[in-house]
């Protein structure tokens, strides 16, 4: 119990600290070196830190899938072996023969024409879809990644993600630039 304690005792700090470095590297796109599709893909794997799925999702690693080639200009595949939560981040193209392994699926813009079927795919699973298309968020998608005054700034579909048993944190949820509860 104490360990459970000590555990949660940190997590503030943690999450602060975590939320800090997404928003700072958020703001800076052209001031610095980094590209905007690397802090992009910064932020998916801030996503998948605060996002809780059902627990009979696979408990050892987080299957990220993408639609589109080269999303993010390949920056994806930089989550391949980062750690969340003892499980392990693996990045792979997504297909529709094996739907049930992905815990997340990015959605290239360049797939924004297709983007009711792609979203179809999902219905009734517990897949975070985030994508940098123009209006994910009201076409049904959890997680918009925008830009906004030269800076990557987010949109959440609580409604979405919540109907596909997905739990979103609510400080995560309190810092996107806008929530959709219905």
């Amino acid at each position: 119990m104490l360990e459970l304690r000590t555990k949660f005792a940190r997590w503030p700090l943690i999450f602060r600290a975590a939320m800090v470095l997404m928003v700072l590297i958020g703001s800076a796109i052209c001031a610095s070196g980094i590209s905007e599709d690397e802090i992009k893909a910064a932020f998916v794997f801030n996503f998948a830190r605060f996002v809780e799925w059902p627990e009979n999702k696979s408990a050892e690693e987080i299957m990220v899938g993408y639609i589109g080639s080269q999303p993010l200009s390949g920056n994806l595949d930089l989550l391949k072996g980062r750690m969340i939560n003892d499980r392990v981040i693996n990045v792979r193209p997504f297909s529709e023969g094996n739907a049930a392994l992905f815990d997340l699926v990015f959605i290239s813009a360049s797939e924004f024409a297709r983007k009711p079927e792609i979203l179809d795919l999902f219905h009734e699973r517990p897949v975070l879809t985030i994508s940098d298309a123009p209006d994910f968020i009201n076409s049904g998608g959890m997680i918009g990644l925008i830009i906004v005054d030269k800076k990557v700034r987010f949109e959440i579909n609580h409604a979405a993600a919540l109907s596909e048993g997905l739990k979103i944190s609510s400080q995560l949820l309190s810092l996107a630039r806008r929530v959709q509860k219905k």
